[in-house]
């Protein structure tokens, strides 16, 4: 992350990849990581992580709640650090500042994820996530589902919510689409529905969108806030 130089976390030398088979639903109903053996369950009903390593010498890393309670291990939360290589503020910029910032020199990366044995898994930024019917619902799983039905390829869609009246999100799926007769672009839509409320068990509007308009990062990653703003002027 930009905030700390040079990094947070790290593997041990000599060791392998550590990659955690997590109970996908377990963990969109509860918020708790129940780590599966691979193969035990079938591949919709799992999500994988990578473990990021231990936090380096000098450096603070904790999980917190919504309240800034601290959670044990296994229990999704925000991660926050704290480290003598830490920004101090973000340059006129106050308020963003104090948004991420504690008194207790803590900041908010942005980030959800757990600790296991002292290593920290990220699972996904904060302002992605979907509330759907008290579950968490990570974007990355609507996604990955749409993107299998044909023709549709990695990268043509974007998950996003929007607040409705009662609290919780509405689901908008965002589709880049190639298809120009209308009856093949009204067989997706029902296909991609079809498809994610079997997978995810949500319901989702999906909305058909012109190819390459989902905007990326300077990096090249899916940018689901610019895409949710975009959506909501209109300009999509």
């Amino acid at each position: 992350m930009a905030e700390a130089t040079l990094a947070i976390s790290f593997g041990m030398a000599g060791r392998t990849i550590e990659i955690d088979t997590v109970d996908r639903e377990f963990a969109d109903e509860t918020g708790k990581i129940r780590i599966l053996q691979p193969g035990t369950e079938s591949a919709d009903k799992i999500r994988k992580f990578v473990s990021c390593g231990f936090p380096l010498p000098g450096i603070d890393l904790i999980v917190d709640d919504d309240d800034d309670n601290r959670l044990p291990d296994l229990h999704i939360g925000h991660i926050f650090i704290r480290s003598p290589s830490l920004m101090r503020e973000y340059v006129d910029n106050p308020t963003e500042t104090t948004r991420v910032m504690r008194p207790d020199g803590f900041m908010d990366t942005g980030d959800l994820g757990y600790l296991r044995n002292g290593q920290i898994v990220v699972t996904g930024r904060s302002k992605d996530l979907i509330l759907y019917r008290g579950r968490n619902i990570w974007p990355e799983d609507i996604e990955w589902t749409a993107e299998k039905v044909s023709p549709l390829a990695p990268g043509d869609t974007a998950a996003i919510a929007i607040e409705n009246e009662t609290g919780e999100d509405t689901v908008i799926l965002l589709v880049q689409c190639r298809l120009a007769e209308e009856a093949a672009r009204q067989d997706l839509v029902a296909t991609i529905h079809a498809a994610v409320s079997q997978a995810i068990g949500i319901s989702c509007k999906v909305i058909l969108i012109p190819p390459r308009s989902l905007p990326k990062t300077s990096s090249g990653k899916l940018a689901r806030s610019l895409a949710r703003s975009l959506y909501l002027t209109g300009l999509l």
